[in-house]
């Protein structure tokens, strides 16, 4: 074996060694949110998150305060090493945590902790959990601390490499799941990871060794491929418990659609995420055969209209057309946003379904329905959503608590403005005790006939209940006598309750609600939050009321799962916290004869960065996911934009001198606190105004709003590290982990503001975060080293 050379990070090798490193973890984190959306619950997103970001902050504190484990002239090899051991470690960590019973130990303790709280064992089964998955970001981030130890003189170019993988890394991940679904994904990840051990070899002159590694990198890619048909890495547990008669199983980047028997012949079940799912009813194709479905819940609105013209929100399995067909529509539009589920419609179990979703007389999109509504010029007689919710997370991330723009304010208004002059709009929800979902669906009606300048709101609103269901009737008009005479005869014939309809005494919440014309004040006194939502806060399933967050450690209110990813957010608020304050302050403790001066100063710029960078990123996906139409599309133009752009922005700062960078320095600062403010405030009605685009047009828009905030964010990191390695190049490793502990921090804080204050708090707390940078800016050049 040849002599190891010293890393030079001007040659080839360092730079893309390290792109395809990020490109892996970035992968990896992505496709483990998707993983842990099935196997446990949705908001284990934000676990996903601070896992990743934790794995990198504690490798940079480990090569600060271990200097001499992570020599110069052992780097190029020291890289290798990692990355071939990340390529290794993927695999059998997913074996180990997804495919293992043990998983279930933390469901079932979050299910205890929503009405017990937190103890002293609860925090150490987190711990253990934690810890078994922060491994791979955790020796993935050994390279990227080593690589930027030794050359922080050249942090332009390599922070360049850096945020162009992590955006490569986000891009390739969305067709690899949509293909290979999250289990075989992991075998992408060990080959990006393969790759870069080849590269950091071929630098460190250990030849064959990378041809080792560039061996492993094929046979990676080889089982990724054979994957979907041997089933070598697979889930066997979800929710901590195995999933039987499974017919079908098909991925994509945002969702597991698994098709699964009932036990009765005449239907099947369609489960998203192994959490919500939607039922598929055998039929012939003969509209008498559908004549019982005219007495059910979802099709009380049609006791009013004849004939009508339809629009369905999330048409699923299809049961809400097949009692569309058997009201006698003559139409029907039906918007689905999962595009498997309209492939198993329409080809695999189109004969079962009676075809149903090929019908003339039904139109398919596969859209997110707000989005296409907002286009839409078109006007119906009834406008229905049955129970359209799903417990998953999006490729987001971190950035999902069940937000769902379906049910806001504005999003009744866009529904009340495409109904016939007597249209309906009808949403089925769950009838709880106490009132939350189909409670809050009136609030959100009242607001939205308010504000479309009714006198008499509580006019508009029926709701009729059959058990633990409630179906919320809204009309853009008042109820007539005669709507009601009919209604009520309907319910009497079916056997539904009507809880509230005007002139009648309501029962409840809901009568007391409907019953006055100061129902916000009812609002304002309900312990739980039932205020009406908006597209800038839309957390439809959120209620608990902001002051009573902080609650979220002692007994939980509220819906129960979401009670559950409160208290989880809570916590990790908690640890990230005491994570970001033992990165900043446990190495100039453990080190402190010999601390630089103005170094905690210095650190706390990076810890600025990391936190502002997490508050705009999640706030512009939100800002961004009802504009394009899609959580998938959203997560790629958002992420990849950023990441490209800022890559190009940390390239073009090569060209700045060292002298003059403490200057140029401060005026980018304060050029992005700016324009982060301006877009606030500007991005709201710009896409509103331009929503009705075409989708390529829409990304476009997308990429050039994004671009000129990637290209400035991407100069504050590699100018600090520069102007860091300049007389203090041991600090970086420092620096490095604090900004991603607090990165950790800015991703669950940015969920906290969103939840309780909104997504322009969310930004505008960034720009605050950045000016905080500013202050510290300074901090960053040259000191004087204490003796």
């Amino acid at each position: 074996m040849a002599a190891a050379r010293t890393m030079n990070a001007n040659s080839a090798g360092p730079g893309w060694g390290l792109f395809f490193t990020t490109a892996s973890l970035l992968m990896l984190e992505v496709a483990l949110t998707r993983i842990l959306s099935v196997v446990m619950w949705y908001h284990f997103a934000f676990f996903t998150i601070s896992v990743a970001l934790f794995g990198l902050a504690a490798s940079g504190l480990t090569v600060y305060l271990f200097p001499r484990a992570f020599r110069a002239e052992r780097a190029a090899a020291q890289a290798g090493t990692l990355t071939l051991a990340l390529a290794l470690l993927v695999p059998l960590c997913f074996a180990l945590f997804a495919a293992n019973p043990g998983q279930a130990m933390l469901t079932g303790f979050l299910q205890r902790a929503g009405s017990e709280g937190l103890s002293l064992i609860t925090i150490a089964q987190v711990a253990v959990l934690y810890l078994t998955a922060v491994i791979p970001f955790y020796v993935g981030g050994l390279v990227v601390a080593i690589v930027f130890r030794h050359h922080g003189s050249s942090a332009s170019r390599l922070y360049f490499f850096d945020l162009l993988g992590a955006g490569l890394g986000c891009l390739v991940t969305v067709p690899l799941l949509d293909h290979f679904g999250g289990p075989g994904s992991m075998f992408g990840v060990s080959a990006l990871a393969a790759v870069a051990a080849c590269l950091f070899m071929r630098s460190a002159g250990h030849g064959r060794v990378a041809v080792l590694a560039g061996m492993l990198a094929l046979a990676a890619l080889g089982a990724l491929a054979a994957n979907p048909s041997t089933n070598w890495l697979h889930l066997r547990y979800f929710r901590g418990r195995e999933e039987p008669d499974v017919q079908y199983e098909r991925w994509n980047s945002f969702s597991r659609v698994a098709v699964r028997d009932t036990g009765s012949p005449d239907s099947l079940l369609i489960e998203i995420d192994a959490a919500s799912n939607t039922m598929i009813s055998r039929w012939n194709g003969d509209s008498t055969a559908l004549a019982p479905l005219r007495d059910g819940l979802i099709a009380v609105q049609y006791a009013l209209v004849q004939h009508p013209r339809v629009f369905v929100i999330g048409s699923g399995g299809g049961v809400d057309l097949l009692t569309a067909i058997a009201s006698g529509a003559r139409s029907i539009t039906a918007v689905e946003v999962n595009p498997i589920i309209v492939d198993l419609m329409k080809h695999r179990y189109a004969a079962f379904s009676g075809g149903i979703y090929n019908r003339p007389e039904v139109q398919v999109v596969n859209d997110e329905a707000r989005s296409f509504i907002r286009r839409s010029n078109q006007h119906w007689d009834v406008i229905q959503a049955g129970y359209i919710d799903t417990y998953a997370a999006t490729s987001a991330g971190a950035f999902s608590l069940t937000e769902n723009t379906l049910y806001t304010r504005e999003a009744y208004e866009d529904y009340l403005s495409h109904l016939t002059p007597t249209g309906i709009i009808a949403i089925q929800r769950y009838y709880e005790e106490p009132p939350q979902q189909s409670i809050r669906l009136v609030s959100l009606a009242l607001a939205a006939l308010e504000r479309r300048g009714s006198n008499a709101p509580a006019h508009h609103i029926v709701v009729v209940r059959k058990d633990d269901r409630a179906s919320v009737l809204v009309k853009a008009i008042p109820f007539t006598p005669t709507d009601l005479m009919r209604l009520e005869q309907h319910c009497a014939r079916t056997g539904l309750e009507i809880v509230a309809a005007p002139g009648r005494p309501g029962i409840g919440l809901y009568g007391e609600l409907l019953g006055t014309p100061d129902w916000r004040r009812v609002i304002e006194r309900n312990p739980l939050d039932i205020s009406p939502v908006s597209d800038d806060r839309p957390f439809f399933f959120y209620v608990v009321k902001p002051t009573q967050f902080w609650r979220g450690l002692l007994i939980q209110s509220g819906e129960f799962v979401n009670a559950r990813a409160v208290f989880l957010l809570t916590a990790l608020v908690l640890v990230a916290a005491l994570l970001s304050a033992l990165m900043l302050f446990a190495p100039a403790l453990a080190r402190r004869e010999r601390l630089p001066v103005g170094a905690i100063p210095a650190m706390g710029y990076f810890a600025a960065l990391g936190l502002g960078f997490m508050l705009f990123e999640i706030g512009a996906f939100q800002r961004l996911m009802l504009f394009l139409g899609h959580p998938e599309l959203a997560l790629s133009v958002v992420l990849a934009t950023i990441l490209v752009t800022a890559g190009i922005g940390s390239a073009w700062t090569r060209r700045i001198a060292l002298e003059s960078a403490g200057a140029t320095l401060q005026r980018l600062l304060l050029a992005i606190l700016a324009a982060i403010v301006v877009a606030s405030f500007v991005w709201p009605p710009l896409f509103h105004a331009l929503v009705g685009l075409d989708r390529p047009l829409r990304i476009l828009v997308a990429v050039l709003a994004l671009a000129p905030f990637g290209l400035l964010l991407g100069t504050a990191m590699p100018l600090g590290l520069r102007r860091l390695a300049n007389g203090r190049s041991d600090l970086i490793p420092w620096a490095w982990g604090v900004n991603g502990a607090t990165s950790v921090l800015g991703s669950v804080l940015a969920m906290t503001v969103a939840i309780n204050s909104g997504f322009t708090a969310t930004l505008l707390c960034g720009a605050a975060v950045y000016a905080v940078a500013l202050a510290l800016a300074a901090a960053t050049g040259a000191r004087e080293v204490r003796v």
